[in-house]
């Protein structure tokens, strides 16, 4: 057990905001600084201690740990989608219940020993768990993103049956590689053919952009380097298309 005299927590970074942390809680504090961490001192106050340094964890640490985690995994992602995510989750990092299951922890930590290093923690103690729901975090903040876009792309699609069709979509490519593009050649629905609207129906990209044409109904469809079994999914459907170079194995 540690002593009753005091209680050190030491950073590695970010001081200036653990000690505005402290000072929320009104917990009188020293610092001092070492080489490589600082350390600050309070008195014998395990619960308020490591209720400060869980919001410490969860207000600092653990978003630069997402924000890192989300750059490196989904790098190649559109960088707007990346910061929609990495805000969705620091917000969801700062959930009361999560923060006040790991000041339990820290406490447990600082009763025991009278300090307590936050990078020592999370090295020894808590960085597997951590990272682990950084990761789930982070794939199911794109997952819910990309499917907030394809009911907006589907819901498009139907609203355009009802109205004005589009004069041309061109569809390009077979198989995973299918996009469809709009007349002045930008990808279009792009979400709604990853098959985000529901993973378990295991649908294919040529299934989608077949009943996402039937629902447009657009003019024109150009396909461009299709194959044959694509062209006679769409001409089963009742879609006419012409053909616009490249090989699509049957002429429209």
């Amino acid at each position: 057990m540690g002593g009753q005299g005091s209680l050190a927590i030491s950073v590695e970074t970010h001081p200036a905001e653990f000690a505005r942390t402290l000072e929320q809680d009104r917990l009188v504090y020293r610092v001092f600084r070492s080489r490589q961490r600082w350390v600050f001192v309070t008195d014998f106050l395990p619960q308020p201690a490591a209720e400060a340094a869980s919001r410490f964890l969860h207000r600092v640490v653990l978003p630069e740990m997402l924000l890192e985690h989300i750059d490196i995994r989904y790098e190649d992602v559109d960088p707007g989608d990346r910061l929609v995510v990495w805000k969705r989750g620091t917000s969801l990092l700062e959930q009361p219940s999560l923060a006040r299951a790991t000041a339990v922890q820290l406490q447990t930590h600082l009763v025991e020993h009278g300090s307590l290093s936050i990078a020592g923690w999370m090295r020894f103690r808590g960085e597997r768990f951590f990272r682990a729901l950084l990761a789930e975090l982070a794939r199911t903040g794109f997952q819910q993103l990309w499917l907030e876009r394809a009911l907006r792309q589907f819901l498009g699609a139907l609203q355009a049956g009802t109205g004005d069709r589009p004069e041309v979509l061109t569809l390009c490519g077979s198989g995973d590689d299918l996009e469809i593009r709009t007349g002045d050649g930008r990808p279009a629905f792009r979400e709604f053919l990853e098959g985000h609207l529901d993973p378990r129906l295991k649908l294919g990209r040529e299934d989608l952009a077949v009943g996402l044409l039937r629902a447009l109904a657009p003019r024109r469809v150009i396909v461009r380097d299709a194959g044959p079994e694509l062209v006679a999914k769409l001409r089963e459907a009742g879609i006419n298309v012409e053909k616009a170079g490249g090989n699509e194995g049957d002429e429209p």
